[in-house]
């Protein structure tokens, strides 16, 4: 328990910390820590949290940044670190996208719904160096929940961005806010991706207290 203390204190130090470096807004627990920190990008909002994965029996914690935004294409993606079982996933149907770039290709199995946006996103990008610079990062772009495409409409996506374990070193929170930034401008460059508020649609949902970082 005394280490399971100390670690939260880690976190709430180092995500306020982070909070304060960017005038982010900060949501905290019962505890006073800080649970969600909420960085503004133009009329998109940033959300750092955190998840639990419980089978039950185990539980695993992951760091995550995530944004919510509204899609001009149905694209969807998945880039994350290589395992031995991926050598298998041709014979299942699962078509992974080569980007042509040796090292990334050795580090990382990367499915998506266009293979052309794909390349286009992660290679020879600032996205594809920083994943590199940390393969523990899982990427997804994806369709956020039914609840939330209930309030917000059915165009909206979300990029998601998640390690395992609980992030309390400031410099690795920071590149995994700013990686996240670097994917959505990327996106809106490409034309996958619309500048306007999602949070305000959700604000405008009266009642029904969505948050994007929910």
């Amino acid at each position: 328990m005394r280490r399971k203390r100390r670690d939260s204190g880690r976190k709430n130090d180092a995500w306020s910390d982070l909070a304060g470096r960017h005038g982010a807004a900060v949501e905290a627990d019962r505890k006073g820590r800080a649970k969600l920190v909420s960085f503004p990008h133009g009329a998109l909002e940033i959300v750092l949290d955190r998840f639990i994965v419980s089978t039950g029996q185990t539980s695993q914690t992951f760091t995550r940044v995530h944004v919510l935004y509204g899609g001009a294409e149905d694209f969807r993606l998945k880039v994350r670190g290589r395992n031995p079982f991926h050598a298998l996933a041709g014979l299942f149907g699962v078509r992974r996208v080569e980007l042509g770039y040796g090292r990334f290709d050795r580090t990382f199995f990367v499915t998506g719904t266009d293979h052309v946006l794909s390349r286009s996103l992660l290679r020879g990008t600032t996205v594809g160096q920083m994943l590199l610079e940390d393969p523990k990062v899982r990427l997804e772009i994806k369709r956020p929940g039914k609840r939330i495409r209930k309030a917000a409409g059915e165009d909206v996506r979300e990029i998601q961005l998640y390690v395992p374990g609980l992030v309390t070193d400031v410099t690795r929170l920071e590149a995994l806010v700013r990686l996240c930034r670097e994917t959505i401008d990327q996106l809106i460059q490409l034309g996958v991706a619309r500048t306007d508020s999602v949070a305000a649609r959700l604000q405008a949902d009266a009642g029904r207290g969505f948050r994007s970082g929910g």
